[in-house]
């Protein structure tokens, strides 16, 4: 090892100068130099603070950082630190709940890429005749942190439909969704998975209809009035026809339409009751998923037993931006069974 010549080192200030340098490995109170060629005489001024690890300086990494790397404060820089994190459902009631939020760190920005698998809620089952509630939507896709001009996500994790263990429908399973800065709007959402629609009091059958996921629409639900499907470019129609008494309402965008005499849900709010978180409120007939356009609400025959629709599935959607955006129908798997609420739904971000 070269000698290396030190001309100032003053503690808390951290001035050091030397004749060369090739790797710098950062302690909590010294630096420790390895000197093997002869390059100009580099100034560390600032020590780089201890929210830039893993660091590098002048071609060297520390504690084993990935390859990828970003200017850092304090004259260094920052390396990809690879890892992930989940969002759960952090409502009580099924119908609650409220936005969440993931913050871009710089060590994320040195990976590139930010992936996402979101999970829609599933629609509650009904009882009486017992059918079930739709799944919830799978939506998968990659997003280059170059084309974030915002490094505040918010996450909307959608509930699961209350499933109803008297005569009723079900309640929608509530979408989910990743936004753009510190709301959900048209212009800012990136992904959403679509909820599952509530299952009908009885039709024979009446089972809600399945969440899209990925640029897909979601499922039209079973039976008579029975709610439709929520497309990529508008809300499914609420169960309507000659048959029906009483209609329910059309989905809208971010939002399930609701069955007679229930709650609507609010878009990218919170559901209706009894409904899922962001989708839409059941009552004999079922109620509509929320997704990116949610499903209709199934209507109502009053005077025919047993001819009360599922309602439609919420669909699912990707951004421009995305890349490699997949997705499956009812991929989440969580549609609720006769009298049983809807599972609720999940975001998982990796980097």
């Amino acid at each position: 090892m070269k000698k290396i010549n030190i001309g100032e080192l003053i503690v808390g200030l951290s001035v050091i100068t030397f004749t060369g340098i090739t790797t710098v490995y950062h302690f909590s109170d010294a630096a420790v130099f390895s000197n093997t060629d002869t390059a100009p005489t580099p100034m560390i001024s600032n020590t780089p603070p201890s929210s830039a690890t893993p660091v590098t300086i002048f071609g060297g990494t520390l504690n084993g950082g990935a390859s990828s790397v970003v200017s850092g404060g304090g004259g260094g820089s920052v390396s990809c630190v690879h890892s992930s994190t989940t969002y759960q459902y952090d409502g009580k009631y099924g119908y609650d709940g409220s936005p969440q939020y993931f913050y871009i760190t710089p060590s994320m920005t040195a990976c590139g890429s930010i992936s996402f698998t979101l999970y829609g809620a599933g629609g509650g089952g009904s009882g009486v005749f017992g059918y079930y509630g739709g799944s919830g939507g799978l939506t998968t896709g990659i997003i280059s942190v170059s084309n974030l001009t915002i490094n505040t996500l918010t996450i909307i994790v959608g509930g699961g439909g209350a499933g109803n263990g008297s005569a009723g429908g079900g309640g929608g399973g509530g979408g989910s969704f990743v936004c753009l800065g510190t709301a959900c709007s048209q212009s800012t959402v990136l992904l959403a998975a679509g909820g599952g629609g509530g299952g009908s009091q009885s039709n024979n059958p009446g089972n809600g209809g399945n969440g899209g996921g990925g640029n897909q629409n979601g499922q039209n639900g079973s039976g008579s009035c029975a709610g439709m499907g929520g497309t990529l470019s508008a809300g499914g129609a609420a169960g309507s026809g000659r048959n029906c008494t009483t209609a329910g309402t059309s989905g809208t965008l971010g939002a399930g339409g609701a069955a007679p005499y229930a709650g609507s849900s609010t878009p990218f709010g919170q559901g209706g009751s009894p409904g899922g978180g962001y989708g839409g409120g059941g009552s004999a007939c079922g109620g509509g998923g929320g997704g990116w356009y949610g499903g209709g609400g199934a209507g109502y025959i009053s005077y025919v037993a047993g001819s009360n629709g599922g309602g439609g599935g919420g669909s699912g959607y990707c951004a421009p931006i995305v890349q490699k955006c997949g997705g499956r129908v009812g991929g989440a798997y969580n549609g609720g069974a006769p009298l049983s609420n809807g599972g609720n739904g999940q975001v998982i971000i990796s980097w």
